[in-house]
């Protein structure tokens, strides 16, 4: 789907299927989370205004909604409790130390 260290440009909402998220760490990679369906990737990239933070990857066929960057920002702006809910996901994310 994209590479750690690439623009975040979209949000994506896994609707079917599995996606594996990778970092880099020196010349390995190591799994950090195996995500389905009703999982969202991509939001970090997008409240941070940060590059990706890491590699997402198919392991199975995927169905995803795809949100590109301004449409986020409109709907994380007008939708009451959309911004909320992607922050409390970075929020736990970060508490995992699975995604920084």
């Amino acid at each position: 789907m994209f590479r750690e260290g690439e623009l975040g440009d979209r949000v994506y909402i896994l609707l079917s299927g599995r996606a594996e998220v990778v970092r880099r760490l020196g010349d390995d990679e190591q799994i950090v989370a195996v995500l389905g369906p009703g999982e969202c990737f991509g939001e970090m990239a997008l409240l941070g205004s940060a590059p990706r933070n890491a590699t997402i990857r198919c392991v199975e066929p995927m169905t995803v909604l795809s949100i590109p960057k301004r449409e986020f920002g409109l709907l994380a702006a007008n939708v009451p409790g959309l911004r909320a809910s992607f922050e409390q996901v970075n929020a736990r994310r970060l508490a995992q130390g699975a995604l920084q």
